[in-house]
């Protein structure tokens, strides 16, 4: 793959164009690859305009509801999370991570249905611990 083909430069800032992909895999490749080019270039990247790009998981098809409720760490675990160290500043990393939650035990209600269990997929862009998370 070609990462020129995926940047769009305008003037000293790079922007990822989504090429479609699904995997969080191969959203960390592109993402690695895209941040490479640019430092290379000498070319400003907003990690988190890449990240969230990238790892955008279409879900058209549902109707989408907010809700709000507190869960215990008891019953949450992270299936996967990717870091790449971004390289301009030390201890700057950014992460995609995702979260399993089941509720065996006073579940959410929403519509009148029990929630059995909720994925959680997010970004983080932290340097040395502190910054943004965004699901």
């Amino acid at each position: 793959m070609n990462i020129a083909e995926y940047l769009e430069v305008t003037g000293s800032h790079c922007r990822l164009l989504h090429p479609n992909i699904v995997s969080m895999v191969e959203s960390v490749e592109l993402i690695t690859r895209a941040i490479a080019f640019c430092r290379d270039q000498k070319i400003h990247t907003d990690t988190m305009a890449l990240l969230s790009l990238a790892v955008a998981l279409p879900a058209f098809a549902q109707q989408k509801q907010h809700i709000s409720y507190k869960v215990s760490a008891e019953n949450s675990k992270y299936t996967q999370q990717h870091v790449i160290d971004v390289g301009d500043v030390p201890g700057h990393q950014v992460r995609v991570y995702e979260i399993y939650r089941s509720f065996p035990n006073n579940a959410p209600v929403i519509n009148g249905l029990k929630v059995k269990e909720t994925w959680t997929r997010a970004t983080s862009d932290y340097t040395d611990g502190n910054g943004t998370s965004t699901t």
